[in-house]
């Protein structure tokens, strides 16, 4: 007898995606080079400076991985616009457990740039985004992205 839920798909989370940003490569790079010259004159100071420069890029990306779980955006009523113009979403965008710091908001082909938004423990933040009308009839919706280098600025989750 085959159980009913096997059959149900249930929503899934977003996977977080992480990337270095720019500071970030800089900053394994001046590890990688701090690391190299302990190595080439066998100085426990600089030993002990890199390490300590490894441990901060772990915290980095622990930090910045939990600030963004747990935040949900749910996509609101759309205003109708027509061919050529622009039409606009309201998004809500909020937590339930903890603060969010530093969070970027973007949809693809948006007509602004991201916005920057903090959020506080269990509160929720609304906002609107415009995008262009390029073809008539039902628009399908692009995916919205939200992103954050909280706390350092060394990796975008």
């Amino acid at each position: 007898m085959k159980l009913l839920s096997s059959k149900l798909s249930l929503p899934q989370q977003p996977k977080l995606h992480w990337r270095l940003t720019v500071l970030g490569y800089g900053y394994v790079l001046g590890a990688v080079v701090v690391f190299l010259m302990a190595l080439n004159f066998s100085n426990n100071l600089l030993f002990t400076y890199s390490f300590l420069l490894l441990a901060i890029a772990l915290v980095n990306i622990f930090m910045a991985k939990a600030n963004i779980k747990g935040v949900a955006a749910i996509v609101g009523h759309v205003q109708p616009g027509y061919l050529g113009d622009s039409y606009s979403f309201h998004v809500n965008l909020h937590t339930e457990q903890r603060q969010a710091l530093g969070l970027f908001v973007n949809a693809n082909d948006a007509l602004q740039p991201s916005e920057h938004i903090d959020l506080a423990a269990a509160h929720s933040v609304a906002f609107e985004h415009q995008l262009a009308a390029t073809e008539r009839g039902a628009i399908a919706s692009q995916p919205l992205t939200v992103s954050s280098c909280w706390p350092f600025g060394l990796i975008e989750v």
